[in-house]
């Protein structure tokens, strides 16, 4: 009898946290890119994407030299960045896999920038939190 206590209690647990971990936003109030937004506005290396290759970016692929826009002068290899659209919209976090002096040398098919974070991640979870809270209610 206990055990089945225990995976009851361990059930509505792991329910709890998996609602409190994937909707940060909804229970702090804030929309999910407020904290991206004020980041990148204070970062210096940045990184800019043609239009063609947002999505694949959103998707959680690699920024190539054929999607790049335009880069900061100077950026070192192996450094943060924040990703902008071309229309300057904060679209996620990287790490530079060149300098700005490799990219201008290499292939298109290269890797400039390796995905960290993007802004999709944030939205995802509250989608699934809603989901999740509108089949509770049911």
């Amino acid at each position: 009898m206990r055990n089945k206590e225990y995976i009851r209690y361990a059930e509505g647990l792991h329910f709890m946290l998996i609602l409190h971990d994937a909707c940060p936003c909804l229970l702090l109030k804030q929309t999910p890119c407020t904290l991206l937004a004020r980041v990148s506005m204070h970062v210096l290396l940045q990184i800019w994407v043609k239009p063609s290759a947002e999505m694949q970016y959103m998707y959680g692929n690699n920024v190539l030299k054929s999607g790049l826009g335009r880069i900061t002068e100077n950026t070192p290899a192996y450094t943060g960045v924040v990703i902008y659209s071309m229309s300057d919209i904060p679209l996620g976090f990287g790490v530079t896999a060149k300098s700005t002096a490799d990219c201008r040398k290499m292939d298109p098919s290269g890797v400039v920038v390796f995905h960290q974070a993007d802004v999709g991640e944030a939205l995802r979870p509250v989608l699934l939190c809603h989901l999740i809270l509108c089949f509770v209610s049911q």
